[in-house]
């Protein structure tokens, strides 16, 4: 009687034991995808400050965009296609290699198949302001 009370007891902790750490394992996991989100939105949202015509225009924008940039390289350390998407643009501030670092993003987070260079281009089209015109480059 005493063995199946004390086995019930052992199994009942490592049974609590076990889902506290898959707990643990999935929110740290939901965590780290919730940043990776949050960066992405952060870029996508703001790169509208780093079109030439812009530039100096949107400091708050420029900032959050220069800030999601910056924290690419810690917060996706094991993506290497973000990570050099990101060196890329870095390296060269074009409008070509803002579009390629946003779909890198959104493709390596799963976030939405319509998200490609003809929605950049129809949807996200960089204007110059009071203008209807859309804009070939951001600064150089």
């Amino acid at each position: 009687m005493i063995g199946n009370i004390l086995q019930l007891a052992i199994s009942g902790v490592i049974g609590g034991i076990i889902g506290a750490f898959f707990t643990n394992y999935y929110k740290e996991k939901s965590q780290i995808k919730k940043e990776k989100i949050g960066i992405c939105k952060q870029i996508i949202g703001n790169m509208f400050a780093m079109h030439t015509d812009n530039l100096g225009k949107y400091k708050e924008a420029e900032q959050l965009f220069m800030r999601a940039l910056n924290t690419i390289f810690i917060v996706f350390p094991k993506s290497e296609s973000i990570i050099g998407a990101a060196r890329i643009y870095k390296e060269k501030s074009s409008r070509e290699n803002l579009i390629h670092l946003c779909e890198t993003l959104v493709k390596d987070l799963g976030i939405s198949d319509s998200f490609n260079r003809q929605f950049v281009e129809t949807q996200l089209v960089f204007k110059k302001p009071n203008s209807d015109k859309p804009q070939e480059n951001l600064s150089d």
